[in-house]
């Protein structure tokens, strides 16, 4: 089955006319409180993601303060992706899971928070055709089990933008070869002295 394409709306569009048209029948929106200790496994957080993994790739944090695009797979309720839309007003962040539970719950949440620099969409990599929208990509959660790793791998590089980089950090295992099999042009790994198991990957379309 093909994937649908998607566009991302501008930031204020999206919070005036997306969010709200599909909260409309949900219940009362709760107050805005991001809590850090709840929903997402640590490497989906965004303290992880700006002081352990965006260092990996130099330029990164200064191209989210400068404005840039930036996707989040298995994002569970969207914790992480609404502390990066605070942390970078400038750039546009979204989150993709299977669970439709949680991402009603991470739009209620942006919506309650304000937040006009998110978008988040049920599904996984492979039924969204991003169309090479985002500079940075992160898949850090084993969040499509089911999908062979090269259709995976494949749907991740098509969500970038020429030069844009991914992030991917899978369970244990060679993948490297996978990665250029895919289309990416350059791939490094960079291995953490507390999870040696588990390298990240750095994969440049």
């Amino acid at each position: 089955m093909r994937g649908r394409a998607v566009r991302l709306p501008s930031p204020g569009p999206y919070r005036r006319r997306t969010l709200s048209g599909t909260l409309a029948s949900s219940p009362a929106v709760p107050m805005c409180v991001l809590n850090d200790t709840i929903t997402l496994a640590p490497p989906a957080t965004a303290d992880a993601l700006v002081a352990r993994y965006f260092p990996t790739a130099p330029g990164t944090l200064a191209a989210l303060e400068a404005g840039a695009t930036f996707l989040l797979t298995g994002c569970g309720e969207g914790h992480g992706v609404h502390e990066l839309a605070r942390r970078f007003p400038r750039s546009l962040f979204a989150g993709i899971d299977d669970s439709d539970r949680n991402i009603v719950l991470a739009r209620r949440q942006a919506l309650s928070c304000s937040l006009a620099n998110v978008w988040f969409e049920a599904g996984n990599i492979a039924t969204h055709r991003f169309g090479g929208i985002f500079h940075f990509v992160a898949s850090l959660e084993d969040d499509a089990r089911s999908l062979p790793l090269l259709r995976r791998l494949a749907s991740l590089h098509g969500s970038l933008r020429r030069d844009g980089v991914l992030f991917f950090q899978p369970p244990p295992g060679a993948v490297s070869h996978r990665l250029l099999e895919a289309g990416f042009a350059t791939v490094r790994s960079v291995t953490f002295a507390d999870d040696p198991e588990r390298p990240l990957y750095l994969a440049r379309r």
